[in-house]
Order: structure tokens, then C-alpha cells, then sequence
């Protein structure tokens, strides 16, 4: 054989043996998304985080699931499809002055009137703060204070679709002062809108000054924050083997005790280390000691998930002091005579107040869950309703109106109406109180305090007292509208529609034949035009020649004038032929059954029994997906390995057919037997591991099954080298 003929197949060796190399290099010299995201401003993880997508790549459902809350997009950086307000160039005016929001070349500016020692200015939005009831947006300053973002005082009403001042936000005397909300980031939001925090305030050297380089891990509240620093997880599970090893194990080992994984598991904590991760930001805390303020703002808390909240935090109360120079009421005003808060970012405080959480059983996560159910609120599914309460107290379910005293189906029955009445108000609207207690009229009288029994709204009592400011007239009113308006305002909530569904193999009718006419008859008697002999005489020269496309079509369509075959004098090419047809064998008509070489025949036989099941295989899972089956959606490691089994079983079977088709005349006799046994054993092999491993799956690895892939796709590969080599001899 002559080199010009080896070389496509020496080019084949090259290849495989190179592409190995190729795909090394690319991920050595390519881009990484992990470095260029870590790259950008803010963040840094050259500590104990790696950030949310190394976490992807184990728990690829919890990173989606995650994805779709509002803890995800809590801090995002300003783009097309993170900014939320209309920066169209309409101008807003407001509290006696007019702002301008606007875009220019996918950036997204306010053109601001004077505020406070500023003149009227452009303002670039660096930074947006919230992505459900409203979205607020920061400026960056770089000045003698390091580099900072401040408060813009315009935000955007995502449920009402409006701008408004920031001063309308907050049960307080109406003020035109545009820059009184006019925050810090870095020593303000970062603390709970984040993951990873460093605000960085440190001293400058040879000054008594102080500048900030404040960094995160991830903006958004991401995976470390409730889980806690994952690099050492991450080191500890990157090796396949360990990940099976401890997936064999339970994870526990049989023990019903976690197992060291250098991470922190919400659900194997005990109640109280459950609770702090909620309350490490939905419970408004001062150091504890005061003095560690400045650890704070310069390495960030100190708190970590696993652990609990004493000695990092104090929760605030209402007889907490207030740190000097701060107003001494300023505390109290946040709380009813009794204690209970009066605003959200207390539900901590409101949960550990309960009488169900001294009992020892009750936490957060009976009721909220972060990885299901509906983004708004995060209530598990399974716990909607009177569930939350009656998975507990299932007796007082029995008979509802006994222990309601109204009708069972009223909502004067429902658990959270009277247990959990909507006394707090943040964000723009009424939210229920999170200290689950036992309604008591004659206490929340004496009180001062509204409840499921007094319904009116809390904003007309001792809430504004506050907006008895002197100077301020109508204020007081002004804000008590402001409450009721978004006391009986309904939530609004995304609906989905419902999901057509989709049309799957629709089956195939056979053309029915018209029967023949009287012109056809006639014609049959008179021997029939020439186009039909035609067809008559290259039907039999085909069936002499053995072609089995033509023998099919001819016990389809049988020949008009087969019966003029013994006629005296017939000139039909099909003269003779009607006989002798009756002695086909029409089973020994296709390739396979044509081949005298067994191992061929297998090959063609695998190939086609590869894409009888490959094929509808392919539309099952279609299906699956058209009807949502939520077991099939739910993993996205199964759903990607029965992908890949239909895939690579649909091509393999078409390789078995081509490899069968062109074996006599490519492949030695000499190998042929060896060969196209591991041709069959591959592509047998690899749509099997691909299906098995999508079927006893955890969510970040497929299951053993998977080793059959490898198996496979070196029985292929050992198949095309030893045909390559023999070739090239």
C-alpha cells in the first residue's frame, strides 16, 4: 500500500493522540469565567471562600435553585438585565427638586440637582442594592476616604413601576432634605446584602486618617453565606473517589451523625445554629463587645455559619442602649410597648420570642426553605397554609372550629391570621410578625399594640410619634396614609401560564391507492402503455440482480402484466417472470442477511437494535419534558446523562450500520471478527453508562454506571486503531 494511502489513517492516530493534548492546553491558556470574575471590582477570594460557581460544579440544582431567589440578586453589579428602573430620560420630580435617570452607551446615570454639598451633577450607577418590592442604586466616590459607594437618592418601585425619593420609603416626618438617606455601603448594606464581607477600613500610614478597600466574595447573598467558607470543602471532595466514597457512605456513614466535610449542612445543626444563620442579617445586631466595631469594618464580622450568635452579635431589643452619640429612642421607637417589633430585619428576634422556639423544636427552617417552593417568601411547599403550624399540632386540626370559634373555612381560622398577625412594616409594605404567640386582646390593649382581634391599621397609633416633629405640618398624617395604602394593598405575585402541551409523534397514515378505473382496465387488457412496461422490465432486471429495495417495491406494487407471462405470443418483458417469483426467498434479501461473515451480521443486527431503542427513547424524553415531569426537570445531572445516551446511542447505531455496510471491502478478514466485536461492545456500552449513570445519580456526579462510558469508548478507540494500523501496513 503506498504511503499516499496510509496517510489519512496515520492523520486519524495523530489525531487521537492529540487531542487529548488540545483540550489541556485550552483549559491551561484559555479563559477562565473563575479568575475574570473574581477580577472584578469588589471582589477578593484569597481567603477561605471560592465563591458560588465552584459550587456549581457538584450541586448544579442548588445553584439553579438559589439563582431564581432574591437572595442571589440582593447586590448586583449594573447592567441591561440586572437594572430594574426605566432610565429612559424621563425627568422625576420630587420633594421639591427634579432628577434625570438615563442611559448612554449601556451605562446608567442620574443627572441629580444640588445635594447636599454637591451642585447639580451627573451620577453613574455603580452599584444596584434589591431586585424585589424596590431597587435602590449607589454611586462610586474615590476620595480621602478610599474608594466608597453612596446612596443615590432616587429608587425604583418595582411592583408599582414608578420612581421614588428614598424619604418616602421610611415611617418618619416628610423631609426635603435629598440627601438624609444618603448612605454608606461600605459600612452599611455590605454586611448583609453580601457574602464574604471585608469592608477593608484600615489606618493610612503617617496619618490619623482611614481608608477603605472593601471587598466580597460574591455580591448577593450566595452559597458560603448560610454553608460557610467552602475552600476547604472544595479541596477536600475535587477527587472523584472521595465524592463516591462518601456517596456510598450516606454521607454519615450509617451513624445519623454528618461526617467532617469542612461545611455547613442548615439541617444538621441544632436549633439554635440553625437559627443564627437567619439571624445573622434578619436581626438588626450591634458588636458584642461594642469594641469590635472596628474588626467589623475592617476584616468583617466575625460570626460563622455552624456557630451561634453570642459573643459575635448582640440582637438588638428594645431596652437595648444606644451607643453614643445616638439618639437614646432610637431603639425603642423600633419595637411595641411589649417588645415585639415593629419593623422587618427583626424576625430573629420575633422568632426567639416565641414559646414554640423554647420548646427546643422550632426554627427557621420548619417553616422557610431556600432550595423550593415560591421565591416570594420561601415557604416550603409542604408547609403552605396551616401546615406550618399543624405539622405540630396536629390535634388542634381535628376539630378547627373548637379551637378557632369561627368557621373552619374563614380567616378567622387560618393559623398565621391570629397567630402571626401583619404588625411590621418594611420595605414599602406590611409583613406579618415573626413572634408566634398566643393572642391576648387585654395585653395588646394595655399595650399599645395592634392584632388579629383590633384590626386597624398600626400606622395611626404610637408608630409615628416620631412625625409629631414640630415645623413638619400634616406629616404625621401624610405618613399615616402612606400605611394604610400598603396595609391593603394585596401582594403581587408573578403567575405562570399554564404550559402548552407538546405534540409527540404524531403517527404516520399510509396513501390510501385509488382503484383502478375503466381506462386503467383497458389498458391492462391492451398490454399497457409503454412507461408501464418500462417499470415491468427494470422491476425484473433488478430482481435478478438481487436489489432488495427494488424486490420490496415489487411485493408492494405488483406488476400490472405479470399475468401475460404465459400468453402465446406475448412480447412483456415480464415474460416468465410471474413463475419463477413465487421461488424468492425474500428473507435473505437485506445486507445483513446477504454477508456470509457472522461478525458482520451481528454488527448490522446491534445497529439497528441501537436505534430502535435510541429513537423513541429520545421521544420519551421529549415528552418528559412537554408534560413537566418534575422528577425527570428536577435533576440536571440525569437530564444531561439521558441526553447523552439518546445522542450517542442514535450515532453509534448509525456507526454500527455504516461500519457493517463498508466491512468486507475496508476491514482485513484477518481482524475482522475482533474488531467488530468491540465495535459492538462500545457502542453498546456507552449509551448504557450514560443511561445508568442518570439513574441512581446524586446531584453533582452520575452514578457508577458512568464507568462503562470509559469502557466503551476505548473498546471504539482500540477498534479504529487496529484497523488504522492494519491499513497502513
Amino acid at each position: 500500500m503506498t504511503g499516499m494511502s496510509r496517510g489519512p489513517w496515520l492523520l486519524v492516530l495523530a489525531c487521537l493522540a492529540a487531542s487529548p493534548v488540545a483540550a489541556g492546553l485550552a483549559l491551561a491558556m484559555g479563559h477562565d469565567a473563575r479568575r475574570g470574575e473574581a477580577a472584578q471590582p469588589l471582589f477578593a477570594r484569597d481567603k477561605d471562600y471560592v465563591g458560588a460557581n465552584a459550587c456549581r460544579a457538584c450541586h448544579p440544582d442548588h445553584h439553579a435553585s438559589w439563582r431564581r431567589t432574591f437572595h442571589a440578586s440582593m447586590t448586583q453589579l449594573p447592567d441591561r438585565a440586572s437594572v430594574r428602573g426605566h432610565f429612559d430620560g424621563t425627568p422625576v420630580t420630587t420633594y421639591g427638586a427634579t432628577a434625570t435617570p438615563f442611559e448612554r452607551d449601556g451605562r446608567f446615570f442620574f443627572r441629580l440637582p444640588a445635594v447636599g454639598d454637591d451642585g447639580p451633577r451627573e451620577a453613574e450607577v455603580a452599584l444596584c442594592v434589591g431586585s424585589r418590592r424596590y431597587q435602590q442604586y449607589f454611586e462610586r466616590v474615590d476620595g480621602s476616604s478610599g474608594t466608597v459607594y453612596r446612596r443615590l437618592p432616587l429608587l425604583w418601585h418595582i411592583g408599582e413601576a414608578r420612581w421614588m425619593h428614598m424619604n418616602g420609603a421610611f415611617l418618619e416626618a416628610d423631609d426635603d432634605d435629598w440627601s438624609r438617606h444618603q448612605a454608606m455601603w461600605n459600612v452599611n448594606c455590605v454586611f448583609c446584602h453580601n457574602t464574604g464581607v471585608a469592608p477593608g477600613l484600615k489606618p493610612v500610614a503617617g496619618t490619623a486618617d482611614k481608608r477603605f478597600d472593601t471587598h466580597v466574595a460574591d455580591v448577593g447573598i450566595a452559597c458560603e453565606s448560610c454553608h460557610g467558607p467552602g475552600r476547604a470543602h472544595v479541596a477536600l471532595y475535587e477527587s472523584p473517589v472521595a465524592r463516591y466514597r462518601a456517596g456510598l457512605a450516606g454521607g454519615d456513614g450509617g451513624s445519623g451523625r454528618a461526617t467532617p466535610r469542612a461545611i455547613v449542612d442548615p439541617l444538621r445543626v441544632g436549633q439554635t445554629e440553625s437559627a443564627a444563620l437567619c439571624g445573622q442579617c434578619h436581626a438588626q445586631r450591634i458588636p458584642d463587645s461594642i469594641e469590635k466595631i472596628w474588626t467589623f469594618l475592617d476584616t468583617g464580622p466575625t460570626f460563622r455559619p455552624g456557630g451561634v450568635l453570642a459573643g459575635h452579635v448582640t440582637p438588638l431589643a428594645r431596652d437595648t442602649p444606644v451607643p453614643p452619640p445616638g439618639d437614646p429612642d432610637t431603639f425603642r421607637l423600633r419595637f411595641w410597648s411589649d417588645g415585639t417589633a415593629r419593623l422587618t430585619a427583626y424576625e430573629y428576634v420575633g422568632l426567639t420570642q416565641s414559646p414554640c422556639f423554647r420548646s427546643g423544636k422550632f426554627s427557621c427552617t420548619s417553616c422557610h426553605t431556600m432550595h423550593t417552593g415560591d421565591a416570594a417568601g420561601q415557604l416550603a411547599p409542604d408547609r403552605l397554609g396551616d401546615r406550618a403550624c399543624t405539622q405540630c399540632h396536629a390535634e388542634l386540626a381535628r376539630d378547627v372550629r373548637a379551637h378557632t370559634h369561627h368557621a373552619p373555612e374563614s380567616s378567622g381560622s387560618r393559623c398565621v391570621e391570629c397567630h402571626m398577625p401583619r404588625i411590621v412594616y418594611g420595605v414599602l409594605e406590611i409583613h406579618r410578625s415573626h413572634r408566634v404567640e398566643v393572642p391576648d386582646v387585654a395585653r395588646d390593649v394595655e399595650g399599645g399594640r395592634p392584632n388579629a382581634a383590633r384590626r386597624r391599621s398600626f400606622a395611626a397609633g404610637r408608630l409615628c410619634d416620631r412625625a409629631r416633629a414640630p415645623g413638619r405640618r400634616g406629616a404625621r398624617g401624610r405618613a399615616r396614609v402612606r400605611a394604610r395604602e400598603y396595609a391593603g394593598r394585596a401582594r403581587r405575585r408573578v403567575r405562570f401560564g399554564a404550559v402548552p402541551r407538546a405534540t409527540v409523534g404524531a403517527a404516520a397514515r399510509p396513501i390510501a391507492r385509488p382503484r383502478p378505473g375503466p381506462r386503467s382496465r383497458r389498458l391492462r387488457r391492451a398490454g399497457g402503455p409503454r412507461r408501464s412496461r418500462s417499470r415491468a422490465a427494470g422491476a425484473a432486471a433488478a430482481i435478478r440482480r438481487g436489489g432488495a429495495r427494488a424486490v420490496a417495491a415489487a411485493r408492494r406494487r405488483p406488476l400490472r402484466h405479470a399475468r401475460l407471462a404465459g400468453r402465446p405470443g406475448s412480447r412483456s418483458p415480464a415474460a416468465g417472470l410471474a413463475e419463477p417469483s413465487r421461488d424468492i426467498d425474500w428473507r435473505m434479501t437485506t445486507p445483513a442477511a446477504r454477508t456470509t461473515d457472522p461478525a458482520v451480521r451481528k454488527t448490522l443486527r446491534a445497529g439497528w437494535l441501537l436505534l430502535a431503542i435510541a429513537l423513541p427513547f429520545g421521544v420519551t424524553l421529549e415528552a418528559l419534558h412537554g408534560f413537566k415531569v418534575q422528577a425527570y426537570l428536577a435533576s440536571d445531572m440525569r437530564r444531561e446523562m439521558w441526553r447523552l445516551a439518546h445522542a450517542h446511542g442514535t450515532l453509534l447505531g448509525i456507526l454500527c450500520l455504516v461500519t457493517g455496510a463498508l466491512a468486507e471491502a475496508h476491514i482485513p478478514e484477518a481482524i475482522r471478527p475482533r474488531v467488530m466485536a468491540m465495535i459492538r461492545w462500545g457502542a453498546v456500552l456507552m449509551p448504557l453508562g450514560f443511561f445508568l449513570g442518570g439513574v441512581l445519580n446524586s446531584e453533582g456526579d452520575p452514578s457508577l454506571g458512568i464507568l462503562l462510558v470509559p469502557v466503551g469508548a476505548l473498546a471504539l478507540v482500540v477498534a479504529l486503531v487496529r484497523v488504522a494500523i492494519a491499513r497502513a501496513r
